[in-house]
């Protein structure tokens, strides 16, 4: 089994200023450009990614931010 990185990625709609924050388990044998290339696409755009050290520690900097957008009216499927 092959070793991974963790990434947490924010997305936003160029139409409608929604966003939403995904959390990624990529394998190291990925070219990431390309890989994160698969996410800006139609009409969202990819504003961040971020490194994280583990699964369990993007999933909760998702949901925060996930949890922030929704406060703000920002969140994407609201």
């Amino acid at each position: 089994m092959g070793k991974y990185s963790y990434f947490v990625i924010n997305q936003k709609n160029t139409k409608t200023g929604k966003r939403i924050a995904t959390a990624l388990r990529v394998h190291n044998c990925n070219n990431l450009l390309y890989y994160f290339k698969k996410y800006t696409y139609a009409d969202m755009e990819l504003t961040s990614i971020n490194a994280c050290d583990t699964w369990k520690e993007a999933q909760k900097i998702a949901d925060h931010w996930n949890e922030c957008a929704r406060t703000n009216g920002e969140y994407l499927f609201a």
